[in-house]
């Protein structure tokens, strides 16, 4: 980035939890942006709740299990019932969304989420989308983020992904490494 020009704002979105410590795709992105961060980037978080346990486990115990104060609001008056958990990591500011317990599972789980992506980009103004995840909500927010001429970078840290359609609302693809890019 020349002198003269400010880096880019950085906003990462997925329905996945950047903070599930069992993803190798979360935590190499955390750390992607803390350092952006370290590096005068102004980087922003919105994710759901969508964590790679087997076994399972509650986002109030992943988020004690960092030992960071969050806050807890619940969801507009109105709408689907959910929460969102509001905390800092390593200088991020990271907004996590959970939706209602009864909507586990359904077809209505995460419909709000979109939305709330696009009152995250109103607010937080962001250039750059950085995001994963292959399921529709990702989608709906990729194509928002384009509509709304942010530049949208799908991570690819996996082989689960079959087929380009998915990243067709994408500007780039990244992978993290070679034998990735040869293997798609």
């Amino acid at each position: 980035v020349p002198d003269h020009q400010s880096p880019p704002r950085v906003l990462f979105c997925s329905y996945h939890c950047i903070l599930d410590p069992s993803s190798g795709a979360a935590l190499s992105t955390c750390d992607l942006l803390a350092l952006l961060t370290a590096h005068g980037w102004a980087c922003g978080v919105l994710c759901g709740p969508q964590l790679d346990f087997e076994a399972g486990a509650d986002l109030e115990s992943v988020l004690r299990g960092y030992g960071l104060p969050f806050e807890v609001r619940a969801g507009p008056t109105g709408a689907a019932p959910f929460r969102l958990f509001h905390l800092t990591l390593n200088g991020v500011p990271i907004t996590l969304y959970e939706p209602s317990p009864t909507a586990k599972g359904t077809p209505t789980e995460g419909a709000e989420f979109p939305d709330l992506f696009s009152g995250v980009v109103d607010r937080f103004r962001p250039d750059l989308l950085l995001t994963y995840g292959g399921d529709a909500r990702i989608q709906e927010v990729m194509r928002r983020a384009k509509r709304r001429g942010l530049g949208v970078v799908f991570c690819l840290h996996n082989f689960a992904y079959h087929g380009k359609a998915l990243f067709d609302p994408a500007d780039a693809v990244w992978v993290p490494s070679r034998f990735t890019q040869d293997h798609y």
